[in-house]
């Protein structure tokens, strides 16, 4: 609950969990009410109890609950114990398990899953997981896959850091649960931050790939994971190649604002100048630009670029990477370009493409200093060409798939990179020679 709604409910005194808590001790040893206390009700009390950690009070109700000839089920002692667990108490842990077997409550599953997070060391919990298996309690699918996901959650940064593979990790869990039963998007996710951490993005990559091997569509939350760990070790190509893969999968997940946003960081901190263009042209086509995005391109337009040569390499490309990414609809489709081509000292004539025009709008950003209102000038330009960038959706469509553009883009940065054309040349030529990408009509039914 926010601090300044709970001090106009409560004032100083106490606490919203404080009243709840309070409610609901007094309602359980009211009389009046003791003939609508059910399972349900008993389950909805001990999950809010154990989610503040007030296993005693919670107990207290059980025991109160079962003295009035309640049937209480294991899901309720799983609750305690699940309790228990998180917190690592196995005092209260074994309390309540001797309260369930005396009760003659069948421990399942659940019970057992919550020893495990109970425990910490890794062997133990090992030994634990075989008993069940020898038992028989893991033949429920959701239980093998809730066991694998605490066992990986813990388990997996252990295992990497001992420099073994994700090859042997996943034998491995194949070998304690059976293939393919652990396997699910959780334990993939973790596994593919732990590899990603380590810079194993390869590897990480081969997680995603048992995945849909098995059946499984990884969610976008892994494959930002994957990203996300690509800006932090400036690994451009395998993102790339990641995006590559699950096209070639034929079943690659919608991309959402985050995605497009840590690809854009990715290519914006590697100073790739055909990548930034592709992902800014895809985030606007998708509606997917951020405003964080939209703020960089506008700010890198309005920048001064006459005295380029002059500027350190990474105030360079601060100056001339949005006019490079913006430029997406034909020149036909611009609300009004007239303040862009008339500001160009060298011509009046109006540009034929979008090239041209944002070769103009370089020309035009530059410094004036008997004008006053020139940054004021600048920053309209800038916000324009974005503003025109930004309507492009519904409308306009791509002709080619993100994966296969990204792909060309960043062979095409490599090699601007290794033949000097990407701090020599001029923002001119950049614009000219970048990478094109191809969009049409989504309104043109012909």
């Amino acid at each position: 609950m926010p601090r300044l709604v709970q001090k106009q409910l409560y004032g100083l005194q106490e606490s919203h969990v404080e009243v709840v808590t309070d409610l609901i001790e007094r309602l359980f040893n009211d009389p009046a009410v003791e003939q609508y206390i059910s399972v349900r009700s008993l389950n909805a009390a001990l999950s809010f109890l154990v989610k503040h950690s007030n296993v005693g009070l919670a107990r207290t109700l059980m025991l109160k609950t079962d003295r009035l000839n309640i049937r209480i089920a294991s899901e309720s002692f799983n609750i305690l114990l699940r309790g228990a667990a998180v917190a690592r108490d196995l005092f209260n842990y074994n309390l309540i398990l001797q309260m369930m077997i005396k009760r003659k409550v069948t421990p399942n599953a659940g019970t057992w899953t919550a020893l495990i997070m109970t425990i910490k060391p890794l062997e133990i919990r090992m030994h634990i997981l075989r008993c069940m298996q020898e038992k028989g309690l893991l033949f429920s699918p959701r239980a093998m896959k809730g066991v694998a996901e605490h066992i990986i959650e813990e388990g997996a940064p252990t295992f990497f850091s001992t420099g073994r593979s994700a090859s042997q990790y996943i034998t491995q869990l194949d070998e304690l649960f059976g293939r393919p039963a652990w396997m699910n998007e959780s334990g993939a996710n973790r596994m593919v931050d732990v590899l990603g951490a380590q810079g194993r993005m390869e590897e990480a990559k081969q997680v995603l790939s048992t995945l849909y091997t098995r059946g499984y569509l990884p969610k976008v939350e892994t494959i930002n994971t994957f990203l996300i760990h690509c800006t932090r070790h400036n690994n451009e190509r395998a993102a790339v190649q990641l995006l590559v893969f699950l096209k070639q999968k034929g079943r690659m997940p919608l991309l959402d604002e985050r995605s497009f946003e840590i690809l854009f960081k990715l290519a914006w901190n590697g100073r790739r100048y055909n990548m930034t263009r592709v992902v800014w042209r895809y985030a606007c086509i998708w509606g997917r630009a951020t405003h964080k995005m939209q703020e960089r391109v506008t700010e890198s337009i309005e920048r001064d670029v006459t005295d380029l040569d002059t500027l350190p390499v990474l105030q360079k490309w601060k100056a001339t990477a949005g006019k490079i990414a913006a430029g997406i609809p034909p020149i036909t489709m611009y609300d009004s370009v007239e303040d862009i081509y008339e500001a160009d000292a060298l011509t009046k004539r109006p540009p034929t493409d979008t090239v041209q025009l944002m070769q103009r709008l370089a020309r035009a950003l530059g410094p004036d200093e008997e004008d006053a209102g020139a940054q004021v000038r600048r920053r309209k330009l800038a916000k324009h060409m974005v503003h025109e960038d930004m309507k492009v959706v519904p409308r306009w469509k791509s002709r080619r798939g993100l994966a296969d553009m990204l792909a060309e883009a960043f062979e095409m940065d490599c090699e601007w990179s290794h033949g000097g054309k990407r701090n020599a040349t001029s923002t001119e030529w950049k614009i000219e020679h970048a990478i094109v990408v191809p969009v049409w009509d989504g309104r043109n039914t012909e």
